[in-house]
């Protein structure tokens, strides 16, 4: 099985995922004490593109490996994914408000 917008955690990793890119990029366009975090991306300061491309190769790889399938394991990794993309984007609302 692909990606199905059916599957209500199918689409919560898109829309997570949308917000985490919106808020990072906020951050970093309007807070000059702020930098991105994530090693993978390895830009304090990245473009939009740059953070696109990451998040397209990650689900790219997420999907090949099947985390889209449906089965109860992939299920239980996606949801782990899904709480950590959350957690960083809780942090990026709560670090641009602290540098408000």
């Amino acid at each position: 099985i692909d990606f199905d917008w059916n599957e209500p955690m199918h689409k919560y990793y898109f829309w997570i995922n949308l917000a985490d890119m919106a808020t990072t990029m906020y951050a970093l366009e309007n807070r000059d004490n702020l930098y991105e975090g994530n090693y993978i991306v390895n830009d304090r300061s990245p473009e939009l593109e740059k953070l696109f491309l990451q998040k397209a190769l990650v689900t790219y790889a997420f999907h090949e490996f099947g985390m889209f399938s449906g089965e109860e394991v992939t299920d239980d990794w996606l949801f782990l994914v899904n709480a950590g993309i959350t957690i960083a984007t809780i942090n990026n609302y709560r670090l641009i408000v602290k540098y408000d």
